[in-house]
């Protein structure tokens, strides 16, 4: 049967509580522990933030919530205006269903609308959904790696550092707008067979296991790889988990350092490998 989806500005005082109640399902939060409170919710939405929910036939499932920050960097070293995306979230039985994609595309149109051509939000590049929602299907970049940004967290990041990618996603760019009407153009196979080089390549059964050593490489272009599904991993088998997480934190934070950016994470059918590329000088 086919459903309705709505994504508008949220603005009744019953709505703001029952996003509270969305994120602390969506992210497997124990009461409201890390939760947004309704009202700082209330108060970005009053002074230039922007939180969005998406009702399904009239329920809300999902929502997008941020506030207007400044960059590191800019005029008198005071920053440039961006928007922060703190929070996105959608209730487990809706989490196929493409909300999320939409509620990004919506946010991205109300900051247009204001003026605003640059967010920012982080992610655990072990995540890969995310990854493939974040880089591959809406064209953030990434080129800033935090170590363990957060501390212990709970819910569903709880059991390993929470190290995680800042990613920019500059919403007038001709590779946003091109990524959103046309997709991503890049597959594994097709790189493969340019030789763009796997860096860590990984082995290992049942679950793989990261490299031992990191290839040499002198390409423009390169995939680093990461599991599929760290959730699964982590549930069985801890200690490798966070091999994972050590041995991806080394990589990622030298690439950057060598001005690399993350730009596309694609799957195969037995893992997960983020494009990294390096501007032509």
């Amino acid at each position: 049967m086919l459903m309705t989806l709505e994504i508008k500005l949220v603005t009744e005082p019953a709505d703001y509580w029952a996003v509270e109640d969305i994120s602390k399902v969506a992210w497997g939060l124990p009461d409201h522990h890390e939760v947004i409170p309704a009202h700082l919710m209330i108060t970005f939405q009053q002074n230039g933030g922007l939180l969005l929910g998406a009702w399904l036939d009239g329920q809300l499932v999902g929502f997008s919530v941020g506030f207007i920050g400044l960059t590191a960097d800019g005029p008198a070293a005071n920053g440039r205006v961006k928007f922060c995306s703190e929070q996105l979230g959608v209730l487990p039985e809706y989490q196929s269903a493409n909300i999320g994609y939409q509620l990004k595309l919506a946010q991205r149109e109300h900051l247009l609308a204001r003026g605003i051509d640059h967010a920012t939000w982080t992610f655990d590049p072990l995540e890969t959904k995310n990854g493939n929602l974040n880089l591959h299907k809406l064209g953030a970049v990434c080129r800033t790696y935090f170590v363990n940004l957060y501390g212990t967290a709970a819910g569903i990041n709880a059991g390993l550092p929470t190290d995680r990618f800042q990613i920019d996603w500059w919403l007038d760019s001709q590779h946003v707008s091109d990524r959103l009407q046309t997709g991503s153009p890049l597959t594994f196979s097709a790189l493969q067979a340019d030789g763009v080089p796997v860096v860590n390549p990984a082995r290992g059964e049942p679950w793989l296991r990261p490299a031992a050593e990191v290839a040499a490489f002198d390409s423009r272009r390169l995939l680093v790889q990461v599991p599929a599904s760290i959730r699964a991993l982590k549930a069985a088998d801890p200690e490798l988990a966070l091999a994972w997480r050590l041995h991806t934190r080394q990589l990622f934070v030298a690439l950057f350092r060598q001005g690399y950016s993350a730009t596309d994470l694609l799957y195969t059918q037995a893992s997960c490998y983020y494009v990294l590329e390096k501007a032509t000088e």
